[in-house]
């Protein structure tokens, strides 16, 4: 975890790295298990860090993170 603070006052930003599940180029059957490390991964940090903004920057990051949150949609959390 990486903590950056810009302005005078504020607290710092925390950010954190998730695993992409699937790289460029990657083929379609193997990207089924990095996409289950992809959204454990996911879940792990949900769980743990609970982060009031999420930022993605395309589906590899994307849709672990979607995935948990409508999960911990529809079970109420």
């Amino acid at each position: 975890m990486k903590e950056v603070t810009y302005h005078k006052g504020m607290e710092p930003a925390q950010y954190m790295q998730i695993y992409r599940s699937r790289e460029v180029g990657q083929s379609y059957i193997t990207s089924v298990g990095t996409t289950l490390i992809a959204i454990a991964h996911a879940l792990w940090l949900m769980v743990n860090i609970r982060p009031q903004v999420i930022l993605c920057n395309g589906p590899g990051t994307c849709i672990p993170l979607c995935a948990i949150a409508f999960v911990f949609k529809v079970l109420g959390i």
